[in-house]
């Protein structure tokens, strides 16, 4: 199932690489693809098949908003806490200085609301209050 998340962050990234987002999502995907568990997708995934879903596919964006708004507020942390490395490489603002950081880490925030928005306006709802909470702590 891992590979599967894997496989899909990377064929988003490619996309909007391919419709013009660029250097940002280089950098994001740069982030994405050194790794993780992808712990927040994978539970996800598995408390829907366990609660009966059969379709992976048709929830699949919404696992990976998961992943980009938790990498989104990694870059942003990374950020604040002026760390150098994440996963074994250099971080956005380490590599790419701290204004492209920020706005990768935006843009990641953005996708992961795009693709969690495809569901329902309940879970942008949850995503924002969630993001808001991790924001102010």
């Amino acid at each position: 199932m891992r590979g599967e998340v894997n496989q899909a962050l990377h064929d988003l990234i490619q996309s909007e690489v391919q419709m013009g987002a660029g250097e940002v999502a280089l950098e994001a995907g740069r982030v994405l693809n050194a790794g993780g568990k992808r712990l927040r997708p994978l539970l996800f995934l598995l408390a829907y098949q366990l609660a009966g879903g059969t379709k992976q596919d048709d929830v699949m964006p919404l696992a990976l908003a998961f992943e980009l708004i938790h990498t989104a507020t990694l870059v942003h942390d990374d950020i604040n806490d002026e760390a150098q490395q994440r996963r074994g490489i250099p971080t956005i603002h380490a590599q790419a200085g701290q204004a492209k950081a920020v706005i990768a880490g935006d843009w990641l925030f953005v996708q992961g609301f795009g693709l969690g928005g495809r569901y329902s306006e309940q879970i942008v709802s949850v995503i924002a209050r969630c993001c808001a909470n991790i924001a102010v702590s």
